[in-house]
C-alpha cells in the first residue's frame, strides 16, 4: 500500500496536481479497493462466490468489507489485487487525463509507468 501511495503522490506532481493529494489517493484507493474485491469474488469458487455476496449485502462501509475479505483472502492474495487494479486504474485515470496535459507530463508520466510496472512485479 505504501507503493501504491507513494505512486499516487508522484503522479499528482508529474502531472501538477493542486487539489488535495491525501484526498485524491484516497480516492483512487476505494476505487482500486472496490476493484480487487470484485477481482477476488469472481476469482473465487462459485460456493465462495456466493457466501461473499450474501455476506457484502449487509455490508454499507469499506471497513466491514475488508473484514470480510480477510475471512476469505489473505494479505498477500488482497495485495496482489490491490496492485492489479492500481495498474488498471492509474491507466484509465492518465487516458482520462492525457488530453489536458503537455508533452513533458505525458513523457514523464509513461516513464513513470514504466518503472512502476517493473517495480509493481518484482
Amino acid at each position: 500500500m505504501n507503493k501504491i501511495k507513494q505512486s499516487i503522490q508522484e503522479i499528482a506532481d508529474i502531472i501538477g496536481y493542486s487539489g488535495n493529494k491525501e484526498e485524491l489517493y484516497n480516492q483512487l484507493m476505494n476505487i482500486c479497493y472496490l476493484n480487487a474485491v470484485d477481482n477476488l469474488i469472481e476469482k473465487s469458487s462459485s460456493e465462495s462466490r456466493q457466501s461473499i455476496r450474501n455476506e457484502m449485502s449487509n455490508t454499507s462501509s469499506l471497513q466491514q468489507m475488508g473484514e470480510i475479505i480477510n475471512k476469505y483472502f489473505n494479505e498477500q492474495q488482497v495485495n496482489e489485487a490491490l496492485q492489479e487494479s492500481f495498474k488498471v486504474v492509474f491507466g484509465e485515470y492518465v487516458e482520462t487525463i492525457k488530453n489536458s496535459l503537455t508533452e513533458e507530463q505525458v513523457n514523464k508520466l509513461n516513464d513513470f509507468s514504466t518503472a512502476l510496472n517493473s517495480q509493481l512485479n518484482q
